[in-house]
């Protein structure tokens, strides 16, 4: 969801009379913290079947988690951007539903494809879980299906569409589209001295 909306604003952005190379002025801050959260949430989804022990299998869960609280972090960082904020309530949101289920994301069976759903059950389908009453917060979970005929029937959840949202406004805001002002710069701290 995240990936098709942020290609949805950089066209509607350059439509709108952004500019790509308005992007790179975004004045963020500690960006390393985003690769070792994409590094993070590619490790903990590489891992094999639940049904296998292995040590990736044990760690994978806690990987999550920890995606979670490096972006926390980054976002924390950068919180003087607004659109970041709107980002944090989704990592929030999702976090909180992933604390509570030891760092797997309850998934509504009914908001995947039959073959997910049997995935699901095995539990093969990434680090998603069968909401069912064993699990926490389900609400907050992976509850909603794309509507067809989108072309990546992956489930999301309401965190999700807030990091979305969140993004895709710091991209067209980034871009200068529709007029949005970029975001500034912070004030260089000041020398007391």
């Amino acid at each position: 969801m995240l990936f098709e909306g942020a290609l949805l604003a950089l066209v509607v952005g350059r439509i709108a009379g952004g500019r790509f190379h308005r992007l790179a002025r975004i004045p963020l801050r500690g960006a390393v913290l985003l690769f070792v959260a994409l590094v993070l949430k590619a490790a903990a989804m590489a891992a094999p079947s639940r049904g296998e022990w292995q040590l990736g299998v044990a760690l994978a869960p806690f990987l999550h988690l920890a995606t979670y609280l490096v972006l926390i972090v980054a976002l924390a960082v950068n919180w003087r951007l607004s659109d970041l904020r709107v980002v944090a309530v989704g990592v929030g949101l999702n976090f909180l539903v992933l604390a509570a289920n030891l760092g797997y994301m309850p998934t509504d069976p009914r908001a995947v494809t039959p073959a997910q759903r049997a995935a699901l059950e095995a539990g093969r389908l990434g680090l998603g879980v069968v909401a069912d009453e064993h699990t926490r917060l389900n609400f907050l979970g992976d509850r909603f299906a794309p509507p067809k005929p989108y072309p990546r029937p992956a489930p999301f959840s309401a965190g999700d569409v807030f990091i979305t949202i969140g993004a895709c406004l710091l991209i067209l805001r980034g871009m200068g589209a529709f007029g949005l002002r970029p975001p500034a710069a912070p004030p260089p701290a000041r020398r007391d001295g």
